[in-house]
């Protein structure tokens, strides 16, 4: 009867185990990680992770459709939800701990389980040696055996599952979680810059939050066990060392203690020297960040050589820290060598001499038990130091969260309204000086159009700022609505369209996602075919798609790229337009538009059907072009109101007379050149965005070849390989050494004898492991000084077209975490790999010679080994480089929320930018989810492998026992219980070696990347160009080779110091033909001589910074005016050049006033001021500029086009026109159409020309031509 009971006791248990605990589960039409409804043995064995590795495997590959989608608990969604519940409960950490509670206490209790069980194989391994020495029954050698396996196996299935629970669920959802909070947080949280539409102060700090500090947090969940699991096994190991050895094994214990603040001394210089590096990091990551976003202006100047220089200053900072930061690794490792040579050494010398002859039994034993003590003591300061620096880093974070968010977005009001509003920038220093803006006073009519104007730098865009709830309001009230788009319905009649309580905001700048036109146009709302094709008619888009293959599915690249400025600005605007929003405030967005198209913009969109009963606020300088659609004008001047009130009341109170004096100015100043009527040609460029390349396979023997190259000449590789085989050998020779003496005659030698060669050889041991790292340490920062300079290299002096087609995420991933993976891991694992396999091989070969008989065991250990390795590293790393890949869109979401956070919260798209996010952090949650889970799948495997060898050894030991050493037993089962450790080391870290080589494959690709011509050849004169001639000569030119010509055969001349300006419809090779004279493109048939020099002879430097470009996009770097606009000029030269620019505030009169990130804390209209500035202080004898003054009013053109008549007297000037007023007077005018030269003459010439296409251009904007003769 108890038989029966018992079989049917094991028959219920037995289908428990194997019967799925629930159905398979589905989200998204995919099914959920087989864990949520694996069978407990799935579980315990990691199985569910076996269909994924099988994928990985057969594709070399992973993709984010073959993973299963995330348990439930571990989505975004579900994470945001369950943190904000959290909310206001506490510092991240308790409300992290809270979130896990049932995670910590499953834990808690596994981890006092494997603490007990991690000893239970010491005691088997003491038995069975002590079976070896006195041997009896066979079956009780057996039955030891059995044990060793059970409890070793036992203790490998629960250190599976803690850490399943700790790295696998609480690291990647504490990751995640973070990442959401910072991410929620940037959302809502008050901006501390000057300018509207980027926080590019605090990009780099939540940049960091949301990976260096979630990282910290997640990785030390990872390790949370040790807190528990350490004392207990502290404990355990004392009471077992006291049971072997009594009380001589309190003075080694006694010895560890006092090398405990050693460990924590080096081990805090260790994390200090990390600190340190992270910080010069940062710094040259946040420079790298800058230099990428404004690499065409670097090269527009040909200043590539002086920004490598500054790179490589902070780079050599930064590897010197990388330097001190090794010698700490290296210090905290001699000190965990060194150890246990000590404390072994004193307890065996006290052993011999008080309680008499050294067992094996006892001695191997104990070294093993003392491994295990030394290890859970050391581990307790390496975590309390971590537990500091992630406290700190936890702090950082909740500072962070603990910054002022804006006010409440949600408003039921539709009108917008200023009473008495004292205002000012949320980051500038408002205490003890004036606000920005005074006593502000302004109520807009409900359904009209309205005009602020004023000059450049009054406080425009502040004042916009305001009415959207972005600025402080010191003093009085902004009324203005906040109605979120997600709290209305997407299904709505066409009649119902608009919702009076929200708004739409069009930025001076325009934000744009790198995602399709039509979905940067609909920005979330739902397509109405009727409506959209009308607001593509009112914003002048119709004819731009048909230039375009793909229309309006086209991708516009990351920042608009693919895209002009106006066609930047049409699409912004036409976002705002199709949207609900009842109120449109629009930040100077005319001035980016040319004058047909400008002029379309009003008569079609502003005062169109689209528009009617809406609200609109618009900045311009152009108020006569709006100005009969206008019902209301506020006009600012230094911070106050000039004018303001209803268009008939100022015009009856004369008020008017200056706006209306500056639109008779305008009639003749409308931007840019007419297009000419006719059939656009289409474009050929269908994908302008990179996809970006991700590897497949295994890792190429020329990417490892060419990285150990890079470590040094090969007798260096040489001395690092015969170190470590060193260092294996002498290890070996200590624990033989051991058992020769636990098997000799007290008698036959003193004990200093077998201590002294024992000491020499651990220290000989150690010191050989040392010095190899430190090798392979300084191997590696010559590797990476040299990979990263030449990527840098390679990447400054890269084709234009380059920048064009991949992003700056992608290129700033390569300089930060691939290069910090080659700098950091790289070294590591290259060294480990090589120490654990030359272990595991070393170790076969010893227990071979030990009894030939376990050469079979050996051999099958070895090739199960090796088979399970294909598939682990062949899944791990297709997962780690889905990883890598999966990276760049979360980090390039995040930088593009930033720039346009103003813009994503006046629409109230907070909720859809969230849900976006969610997404990307899903899918890296996904590919380490698996990755951490096959990583557990090894580990599991390899113990039950690992055990069956020990088992092996063990049995053929005790079958055996009569004709066996018990010495040489000892000595075979202690290295045989090491190798199923190494040899699952070896494995995973040439897993970890192929997901790092990732790195340095990466990196790789971009050192081989194109680049242009050479920047240095033969110097050109001195003085070259010293007349500023410039003749184009039979001139084609291709984007690519199988591309038709952008420039077709053009000729034409400049003469010296003449004034050129050089108009055209969109796509006529305006552009073109500058990047032609600059050679961003290199020629396909013809020549462009200047002064007599062809410049296909002369270095791109030599050429580049002989010459000057203002751009249509101004950039400055982070630093000062003076580092801005030169470092050599004198203080009189920097001021006169900025008095010429007419910026002649106290800001400008320090020239150490600070220049933020990208120079936002200045206007667009100051920014472009101030690449003037840095153009009259170069003096170039050819000066480009390309709309340079589209931001600027009016007035301040007028006064800067006479700056560069009088500064420029003597240099030749080509202006790419977008206001005509601007080369009205200029010598000649060159019309493009096609890449053709349609027309070239003095304005006079051309306006006299019947049916001329300059004169089409000007009589179809409506201007008004006085000859000036």
């Amino acid at each position: 009867m108890p038989l029966m009971s018992a079989s049917v006791l094991l028959l219920v248990v037995g289908v428990a185990v194997v019967i799925p605990r629930a159905p398979p589960m589905q989200y998204n039409d995919k099914p959920v990680a087989q864990v949520a409804n694996a069978t407990i043995w799935s579980q315990l064995v990691m199985g569910w992770c076996w269909h994924v590795i099988k994928v990985c495997k057969s594709n070399q590959d992973a993709n984010q459709d073959d993973l299963d989608e995330l348990l439930p608990e571990m989505r975004a969604e579900q994470l945001f939800l369950d943190m904000q519940a959290t909310r206001g409960k506490g510092l991240l950490m308790v409300r992290l701990a809270k979130l896990f509670r049932g995670y910590l206490l499953a834990e808690t209790i596994m981890c006092l389980a494997a603490a007990v069980f991690t000893f239970a194989p010491n005691y088997f391994l003491l038995e069975i040696i002590k079976f070896v020495e006195r041997p009896t029954a066979a079956w009780r050698g057996v039955a030891l055996v059995i044990g060793l396996i059970l409890t070793g196996q036992v203790q490998g299935l629960l250190t599976a599952q803690i850490w399943h629970i700790s790295a696998v669920l609480m690291q990647q959802q504490s990751r995640a979680a973070v990442s959401i909070e910072v991410y929620e947080k940037t959302l809502r949280k008050r901006n501390k810059v000057g300018q509207i539409e980027e926080d590019q102060g605090s990009k780099q700090n939540a940049v960091n939050l949301m990976s260096l500090d979630a990282d910290r947090i997640s990785t030390f969940f990872s390790y949370s066990s040790f807190l528990v699991q350490s004392p207990v096994e502290i404990v355990i190991a004392l009471v077992f060392l006291y049971q072997l050895v009594g009380w001589t094994a309190m003075p080694g214990v006694a010895v560890l203690l006092l090398f405990l603040p050693v460990t924590a001394w080096t081990s805090k210089l260790y994390f200090s020297s990390q600190e340190k590096l992270m910080h010069v990091r940062d710094k040259r990551i946040a420079l790298m960040q800058e230099i990428l976003s404004g690499l065409r202006q670097i090269k527009f100047q040909g200043n590539e050589q002086h920004f490598i220089e500054k790179v490589g200053k902070v780079r050599a900072k930064e590897l010197w820290q990388l330097t001190v930061s090794y010698i700490g690794y290296v210090s905290v490792e001699f000190v965990y060598i060194i150890a246990p040579v000590c404390i072994i050494s004193i307890t065996f010398a006290i052993y011999t001499v008080y309680v008499g002859n050294l067992t094996p039994s006892i001695a191997f034993t104990a070294i093993a038990v003392m491994q295990q003590l030394q290890f859970a003591m050391n581990i307790i300061p390496e975590i309390v130091v971590d537990a500091i620096t992630v406290w700190t880093s936890a702090r950082r974070i909740d500072a962070y969260l603990a910054e002022d968010d804006l006010p409440s977005s949600t408003s039921g009001e539709s009108i917008v309204t200023i009473r008495n509003a004292d205002l000012s920038y949320a980051g500038s220093k408002t205490e003890g000086n004036p606000p920005i803006l005074q006593n502000i006073s302004a109520s807009f009519p409900v359904g009209e159009l309205s005009v602020i104007t004023g000059n450049t730098g009054c406080g425009k865009t502040l004042l916009l700022t305001a009415i959207l709830g972005e600025a402080l309001v010191l003093k009085g009230s902004v009324m203005a609505p906040r109605s979120p788009q997600q709290e209305h319905s997407l299904f709505v009649a066409p009649g119902d369209w608009v919702i009076p309580e929200m708004i739409a905001y069009v930025a001076q700048t325009a934000w744009l996602e790198n995602k399709s036109i039509k979905l940067n146009i609909l920005y979330g709302c739902p397509f109405v075919a009727s409506r959209y094709a009308q607001v593509l008619e009112a914003c002048s888009l119709k004819r731009d798609l048909e230039i375009l293959e793909d229309g309006d599915e086209s991708e516009i690249g990351e920042r608009g790229l693919n895209l002009s400025g106006g066609q930047k600005a049409r699409v912004a605007l036409a976002r705002a337009v199709y949207s609900r929003a009842g109120v449109v405030v629009m930040d100077d967005v005319l001035s980016a538009l040319d004058a047909h198209v400008a002029k379309h913009v009003v008569e079609k969109c502003l005062s169109g059907s689209l528009m009617r009963g809406r609200t609109q606020i618009l900045v311009t300088h152009q108020v006569s072009l709006v100005l009969s659609v206008a019902k209301y004008v506020l006009a600012l001047e230094n911070g106050t109101v000039k004018h303001v009130g209803p268009v008939d009341e100022l015009r009856r109170t004369g008020s008017l007379e200056q706006l209306v004096d500056l639109s008779v100015k305008q009639v003749v100043q409308e931007e840019e050149a007419i297009e000419q009527v006719g059939k656009p040609k289409k474009s050929t460029a269908k994908k302008l965005v990179q996809k970006e390349v991700k590897f497949v396979g295994m890792v190429k023997i020329r990417v490892y070849l060419r990285f150990i190259r890079a470590l040094g000449p090969w007798p260096f590789a040489v001395a690092i390989l015969v170190l470590i085989l060193a260092t294996l050998f002498l290890d070996a020779a200590c624990s033989y050494w051991l058992r020769l003496w636990s098997a000799s005659d007290p008698n036959q030698y003193t004990l200093g004898h077998w201590i002294g060669v024992f000491v020499a050889l651990e220290l000989s041991s150690a010191i050989a492991n040392l010095v190899s790292m430190a090798l392979v340490f300084t191997g590696c920062i010559r590797a990476g000084r040299k990979i990263y300079m030449e990527m840098l290299e390679t990447v400054m002096y890269a084709p234009l077209r380059m920048l064009d087609t991949v992003p700056v995420g992608r290129f700033v991933s390569r300089f930060s975490k691939d290069a910090e993976v080659v700098d950091s891991d790289l070294g590591k694992a290259f060294f480990y790999v090589l120490q654990n396999g030359g272990y595991v091989l070393l170790t076969i070969g010893i227990c071979v010679a030990i009894q030939p008989v376990f050469c079979l065991p050996a051999i099958l250990l070895v090739a199960f080994g090796i088979w399970i390795g294909r598939y682990y590293t062949g899944a791990a790393r297709a997962l780690k480089r889905l990883d890598s890949v999966n990276r760049s869109p979360m980090y390039e979401a995040f930088s593009t929320t930033i720039s346009g956070i103003t813009t994503l919260r006046a629409f109230g798209s907070q909720t859809r930018a969230l849900k976006l996010f969610f997404k990307h952090v899903d899918n890296i949650s996904r590919a380490r989810f698996f990755n951490m889970g096959i990583n557990r799948w090894l580990s599991v495997r390899f113990t039950s492998i690992g055990n069956l060898y020990v088992s092996a050894i063990g049995l053929l030991l005790v079958l055996n026992a009569r004709h066996v050493n018990a010495g040489m037993a000892g000595f075979a089962m202690s290295f045989a219980l090491r190798l199923q450790m190494q040899l699952m080391w070896a494995i995973r870290r040439y897993g970890e070696l192929e997901q790092h080589m990732n790195a340095a494959e990466r990196c790789f690709e971009y050192t081989d990347m194109p680049t242009e011509a050479p920047h240095y050849l033969e110097e050109p004169p001195t003085d070259w160009p010293s007349q500023g001639v410039i003749a184009f000569e039979e001139v084609e030119l291709k984007y690519a080779p199988d591309l038709p010509s952008v420039l077709r055969r053009i000729s034409f001349s400049i003469r010296p110091q003449e004034k050129l300006g050089i108009v055209g419809r969109t796509g006529s090779g305006k552009t073109t033909l500058t990047l032609a004279l600059f050679r961003f493109l290199e020629l396909h048939h013809g020549k462009i001589m200047v002064d007599g020099i062809d410049i296909s002879t002369l270095g791109l430097h030599d050429l580049r910074s002989r010459m000057t470009i203002i751009p249509q996009e101004p950039f400055l770097f982070e630093g000062t005016l003076r580092s801005n606009l030169s470092e050599t000029a004198t203080d009189d030269e920097l001021h006169l050049a900025l008095a010429r620019v007419h910026l002649t505030g106290a800001v400008f009169r320090n020239l150490d006033s600070p220049v933020t990130e990208s120079g936002s804390n200045f206007s667009a209209g100051q920014r472009q001021l101030l690449c003037m500035a840095r153009a009259l202080i170069r003096k170039s004898k050819i000066l480009v500029m390309d709309e340079a003054t589209a931001s600027v009013d009016v007035e301040t053109d007028a006064l800067i086009q006479q700056t560069l008549r009088e500064a420029f007297s003597e240099s030749t000037l080509l202006t790419i026109a977008h206001r005509l007023a601007s080369i009205i007077d200029y010598d000649r005018i060159l019309v493009l159409d096609h890449g053709q030269v349609a027309e070239m003459g003095t304005p006079s010439e051309l306006m006299a020309k019947e049916g001329g296409v300059f004169r089409e251009m000007v009589q179809a904007a409506g201007l008004v031509w006085i000859d000036p003769i």
